[in-house]
């Protein structure tokens, strides 16, 4: 299946604009299609990604037999691994200040790990400031900024809630607890988190509802378990305010909605009217209505489209228009896919949405999108494995019909 003419129109200048700022000479073969990723081998088995604000450097969180920060460097021939900073425990989800200058980890058992970006970059001895501790049984999983820089939010897997934590008194008290301003309480299993791009509101996936949550249904959905599945119910989506989470996260949810079997990442458009939701047990990109989670939560699915096997990540670029998709296929030991789904045809419930499907290694786990969205990073989780994906190419493949559902 072709692209329709109308997102070909759309795309023409976005592929433009990203051959323009791509490096002039790859490592890649010249015979490999546009959308061949390039692939870095990793010492440990990578989760999360970011990158830096100038795109220089991409970080990626290690756990397994290596714990700590890969730090790669962008350069003309390819991905370089310059070194990894050891972590106290494995590190998980990772996010950055805008100003480059703050790095945040998701570490096990020991909490939030600030780290000294730029002397991470470089060949500082250790650039890691401290452990904000969340309690050994916690579980944090990811973290996310404030859109102010003033308060951290990590989701505590283990024990249903998210962790507020003040920047200022982290940074003025050495890390310690006092820097803990509280946790929201949520549902089980949290792990996806997204801020409005006013930053008014903290969007919070949980893989399934508690048994008191309104309308819980126990055996709406096939959750995957062991060789087989068991009955469960849907997870949900929670919306904080987050003006009111640092200064009482107790009091802080909005709203909560049901958000499909097992939600597990959570990204928002670029105007954030749309929040897209990777449906792990429905093998499913969900897409909800920011606005109508605060004023309908019931009615705000807008589309549930098909995709891989157990998708987890979630990217929006080529400016909203397309999402990429990783699906995970995590409870076997096959390759998983990528999916690069039309954002238009979604919404509007098409089943044509899924433009093309990739062939990537196992377990594919989380996307970074480069600053000018010139590069998709992704990282394998079993394969060890960085992949920096060419934008360019693989809207270039895409048009041309050289890659497809």
């Amino acid at each position: 299946m072709r692209v329709s003419t109308a997102l070909h129109r759309l795309l023409s200048p976005v592929i433009t604009a990203a051959l323009l700022v791509a490096p002039a000479a790859s490592a890649q073969s010249a015979t490999a299609p546009a959308s061949t990723p390039q692939k870095l081998t990793l010492p440990g088995t990578p989760f999360g990604v970011v990158t830096s604000p100038d795109g220089r450097f991409a970080f990626a969180s290690l756990s397994g037999p290596t714990q700590g920060i890969a730090v790669v460097e962008r350069r003309v021939d390819g991905p370089h691994l310059l070194r990894v900073v050891p972590t106290a425990g494995g590190a998980f989800g990772l996010a950055v200040s805008r100003d480059g200058r703050t790095l945040l980890a998701a570490v096990q058992p020991q909490g939030v790990a600030f780290i000294d970006a730029h002397k991470a970059e470089s060949s500082d001895a250790d650039p890691v400031l401290g452990y904000v501790s969340l309690g050994d049984d916690a579980g944090a999983i990811e973290v996310h900024f404030s859109k102010d820089e003033r308060l951290v939010f990590s989701s505590e897997e283990n024990v249903e809630k998210i962790a507020v934590i003040d920047v200022e008194k982290a940074l003025k008290s050495d890390f310690g607890a006092s820097s803990v301003v509280g946790e929201v309480p949520v549902e089980q299993l949290p792990v996806g988190l997204a801020v409005s791009p006013n930053g008014r509101y903290l969007y919070v996936t949980s893989e399934e509802a508690d048994a008191g949550t309104p309308g819980y249904d126990p055996t709406v959905c096939n959750i995957p378990a062991g060789s087989g599945t068991r009955p469960g119910a849907q997870g949900t989506i929670t919306v904080i305010d987050i003006r009111r989470a640092g200064v009482d996260p107790a009091t802080s949810i909005v709203s909560r909605a049901y958000a499909g079997c097992v939600p597990v990442r959570i990204v928002l458009s670029p105007g954030g009217e749309v929040a897209w939701v990777s449906q792990r047990a429905a093998n499913a990109l969900g897409a909800f209505s920011t606005a109508r989670l605060l004023s309908d939560p019931e009615h705000a699915l807008i589309s549930a489209t098909p995709v891989g096997v157990s998708p987890v990540g979630v990217q929006v670029f080529a400016g909203g228009l397309l999402v990429a998709v990783a699906n995970s296929n995590r409870f076997a030991d096959d390759p998983g896919t990528v999916s690069i789904v039309d954002a238009t045809r979604a919404l509007l419930g098409r089943k044509s949405a899924v433009l093309a499907t990739l062939n990537v290694g196992v377990f594919p786990r989380e996307w970074a999108l480069s600053p000018l969205g010139d590069k998709l990073y992704l990282t394998e989780f079993r394969s060890s494995t960085l992949d920096v994906f060419d934008t360019a190419g693989l809207i270039h493949d895409i048009l041309l019909g050289k890659i497809t559902p």
